[in-house]
């Protein structure tokens, strides 16, 4: 693995296929969480959602 990790055309080839796995396995784990909204003002104001576009 060490003489592969010097050959460049292959540790890109790597590099990006890990990369790509972690993004969209994280990109998975984001949709299937709840969102969740903002956190109430300290201040004590009311904290006002609209669902209006």
């Amino acid at each position: 693995m060490i003489e592969q990790a010097r050959d460049r055309a292959w540790l890109a080839k790597v590099t990006n296929a890990v990369s790509l796995h972690w993004k969209e396995k994280n990109a998975r784990k984001a949709a299937n969480q709840p969102r969740e909204l903002p956190a109430a003002n300290l201040a004590g104001e009311q904290l006002v959602v609209s669902l209006s576009a």
